[in-house]
């Protein structure tokens, strides 16, 4: 152990006023770590993301959803059967034209469909080995089906990112929209200039076009839109055989706060209960999200902290909030209510996704007075492994 240059200074703290002033409050949506000290692997994870209860629908605008039945008449064979594999099922999604309204229909589409339906989330878990998309019937839809889901949106200049969880696979891309093309129905060109994408290609956001389980089609990408308008998002979907899943969910600067975050676009790793087993806390340790200034209480009414929260622990790993007004020196949870939860949480917990994020609210009205350090600190025992750890995101103090 080498030490050199070692220091001690005075510092002023940043204050974050909390009152109910217009502006007055602690906002962190997990776009940025510039307010907190990051103590072990804490830092932005993209793989999840609450978005307020986000989901599929967080960018506006509802989906519009498209169903095939995937068969085909080969040439040496003389009755349908099913597209077997990625390939042909591509091929066969690559056919349709893709309008919004009309242009996908019974009249242009040379197998079974579905009349679209709208939604305003993607989150479809069929289920069992024998799997339909909802409204099929008959024993052709069992299995080898295709889905469109298609939105047009306005956007902003920034950053938006998308999750894909699909069983089998999923294609996401994004397009100029020019609502007043073809005929009125709107016209849509590529992207160009108007920003950039995780991918290049057609499919430009998302391109895991491949036979696989949920566990390992966890798929996150990225757009940094330039230009500010109207823009279409085409999401593609098929399933192949046994059991079937798609899930969607998009956002603005969508990341969280993490100890372990995914070093890349998805981890795959995963034990049979869906824990994660790649990226995991680190074991034997005490690391914490610490926010880098004070909470001025002085004139609050009725502060509380809010947030929401995924934890993927391991026997005996805790996780609390803990506050300080001596500067840092001691932590605790005194004057610190859970009112719609339970923190701090110990123990084994259940696995995770996008779609079961945990709001939390907690009364500060026991610190009126104070200014308060505040941080979120995750606990592993020395005898026991990790999980995948803790998800922040939406951390917000607000006073009445």
């Amino acid at each position: 152990w080498l030490i050199d240059d070692l220091s001690i200074t005075h510092r002023s703290e940043d204050l974050f006023p909390i009152n109910s002033g217009v502006g007055n409050s602690l906002n962190e949506q997990g776009t940025s770590l510039a307010n907190w000290i990051t103590e072990g692997n804490w830092g932005l994870a993209p793989e999840y993301f609450s978005d307020l209860g986000g989901g599929s629908n967080a960018l506006g605008q509802n989906w519009t959803a498209y169903w095939f039945d995937c068969k085909q008449t080969p040439d040496n064979q003389g009755s349908p059967r099913n597209c077997i594999g990625p390939v042909e099922h591509g091929v066969r999604l690559d056919s349709i034209v893709n309008s919004t309204d009309p242009g996908i229909g019974t009249s242009n589409v040379s197998m079974d469909d579905l009349p679209s339906t709208v939604l305003p989330n993607i989150g479809l878990d069929f289920g069992d080995a024998v799997s339909q998309p909802p409204g099929a019937s008959g024993t052709t839809w069992n299995n080898d089906f295709m889905a469109r889901f298609v939105k047009v949106v306005t956007l902003a200049t920034g950053t938006y990112s998308l999750t894909t969880v699909t069983d089998d696979g999923a294609r996401v891309m994004i397009e100029q929209w020019d609502p007043t093309g073809n005929g009125g129905f709107g016209a849509a060109t590529s992207l160009g200039a108007n920003g950039t994408c995780t991918n290049g290609g057609t499919w430009n956001i998302i391109n895991d076009w491949v036979n696989q389980t949920a566990a390992q089609g966890i798929n996150i990408g990225t757009c940094d839109i330039t230009v500010a308008g109207d823009y279409r998002l085409t999401f593609e979907y098929y399933e192949d055989s046994g059991t079937a899943s798609v899930v969607l969910n998009a956002g603005s600067d969508s990341f969280s706060f993490a100890d372990s975050p995914w070093p890349g676009a998805s981890s795959t790793s995963r034990d049979g209960s869906g824990h994660e087993l790649a990226y995991t806390s680190t074991p034997r340790s005490s690391s914490s999200l610490t926010l880098d200034g004070l909470l001025d209480l002085s004139s609050a009414s009725n502060p509380i902290l809010d947030f929401y929260t995924l934890y993927d622990l391991h026997n005996a790993n805790t996780i609390q909030v803990e506050r300080s007004i001596d500067g840092g020196f001691t932590w605790n949870t005194t004057d610190l209510v859970d009112v719609t939860g339970s923190m701090p949480i110990s123990g084994i917990s259940q696995y995770i996704d996008n779609t079961n994020w945990e709001h939390h609210q907690i009364s500060m009205n026991g610190l009126v007075g104070e200014q308060v350090a505040l941080r979120f600190r995750l606990s592993t025992s020395a005898a026991d492994n990790t999980y995948g750890g803790w998800w922040l995101d939406n951390i917000q103090v607000t006073s009445s």
